[in-house]
């Protein structure tokens, strides 16, 4: 991974849960990140992990119907990329979430799992706590 300059200012989003502000979040973060100098692996790593990570939130935290936010807080420094998303939603800890089914034919196999996996095996760190009726999950990438 290239040197990254000193760690920026961290970019705030705060999104409204709808599948269509997550290409404008990546977009955005995408942009910042070329900007300062990452490398290829980096930023399709901090692409995924947007879209994992928001979209599993959009679709399966909140059950009401109703609108919401969530904030995304990015930072990128020379340790790499740090993310913190927090929501109103559901309690899901996807750091406990078990490994998806790998052995299982394809046409017998549970949709879901493999986005929690492809962020797991993105990161090299990964937390996360609920608090105050919010779920709060960093990563750094």
């Amino acid at each position: 991974m290239p040197s990254l300059a000193p760690q920026s200012p961290a970019l705030r989003f705060r999104i409204r849960n709808d599948l269509s502000e997550v290409s404008r979040v990546n977009d955005a973060v995408t942009g910042h990140l070329e900007r300062r100098g990452a490398g290829e692996r980096l930023v399709y790593a901090t692409q995924l992990a947007i879209e994992e990570v928001l979209s599993n939130v959009i679709r399966h935290a909140f059950g009401d119907g109703s609108r919401h936010e969530i904030a995304l807080s990015l930072r990128v420094g020379e340790a790499g990329v740090e993310m913190e998303v927090v929501d109103d939603g559901r309690a899901f800890d996807p750091t406990a979430a078990p490994e998806p089914e790998r052995s299982a034919a394809l046409a017998t196999r549970k949709p879901g799992g493999f986005g929690i996996h492809l962020v797991r095996a993105f990161s090299r760190e990964i937390r996360y706590q609920r608090l105050g009726g919010l779920n709060k999950l960093w990563l750094r990438i």
